[in-house]
This record gives C-alpha cells, structure tokens and sequence, in this order.
C-alpha cells in the first residue's frame, strides 16, 4: 500500500451520480453521444456502463483496493476507543491494530492483516487514524485511582466556586 499516494490524473472524476444520471438519460431516449457531452463523461465509458461490461455498472469506482473493515464496522471501532479514552483507559497503537484483527477475524472479513501476530498492520493503522481524524496517535499515561476518585463533580464545584469568589 502506498502509504502518500496522489492521484495524477482526472480519470473518473465525472463522480457515480453523474454517471447514474447519464445511464438514466441514455435509458430514456437520450443519445449517447449528446448524453456524454451533456454529463461531461468519455462515451466509451457511458457505452460500457451501458452495455454491462463492468462489474458494477453505474458506479465509479477506481483502483483494486477496497476497505478491510465497512464504515459501519469502523465507526463502531472509532467509538470504542473513545469511549475507552473517556474511562481514563487509552489504548496503545498496539491495542487498536490487536483490535483491528480480532473485529476482521469475528465478523469473518477477508483481510490482509498478519495473522501470525494478529495484528492490523502500521498502514492500515495510519490510514485509519487519518480517517478519523479526532483521534490521535499517542502512548496513553496511566491515571492513578486518587486522581481518578478525586475527580468528580462536587469537588470540582467547590474548586470553581472558592476560585472565583477571591
């Protein structure tokens, strides 16, 4: 996986919407060529779209790379690890990627991930913290159990009501 790649081309930027929009004109009686030209996209591909030659005709999907895990699957990852932040246990780079492989392996997901450690690999990692883009990679501190206790809302009432009457 290439870790920085940037696209260099404009290949397939008409978008899926444009080309459903494109298919249904060209349904309707719309030539295919004026449909082209008025949807801003290469006939040769309306045609293959149109005709089924492609695996999912209407939509636009480039590369051979697909998502291990579905967006469902990720934001239920993502809300995990916040929720975990938020009880004072963060976990580790280490935890996320264990994580990552046992969610791939019990959904029963085809995947890339090392199955010898299982573990999610640094690439997937990486590009899952740059999709959720709240989180951070960090080692997280250990919080001791008195600042834990002492934390709580009468006492930090009472720290905000003697600081500001001085």
């Amino acid at each position: 996986m290439m870790r920085n790649y940037q696209k260099k081309t404009q290949r397939g930027s008409y978008g899926s919407e444009n080309l459903q929009q494109a298919l249904e004109a060209v349904k309707n009686g719309t030539p295919l060529i004026k449909a082209s030209k008025q949807f801003c996209i290469p006939a040769r591909t309306l045609r293959r779209h149109r005709d089924g030659k492609v695996q999912c005709p209407g939509s636009s999907k480039l590369g051979g790379h697909a998502p291990v895990l579905s967006a469902a699957v990720e934001k239920e990852l993502h809300d995990h690890i916040k929720f975990m932040e938020k009880s004072l246990y963060g976990l580790t780079p280490m935890d996320v990627r264990r994580l990552a492989y046992e969610i791939a392996e019990s959904i029963g997901v085809k995947h890339p991930f090392n199955k010898s450690t299982k573990m999610a690999g640094q690439d997937w990692m990486q590009q899952f913290f740059r999709r959720h883009s709240d989180l951070s990679i960090r080692i997280p501190e250990g919080t001791s159990l008195s600042h834990a206790v002492a934390f709580n809302m009468p006492k930090v009432d009472q720290f905000l009501t003697s600081t500001v009457s001085c």
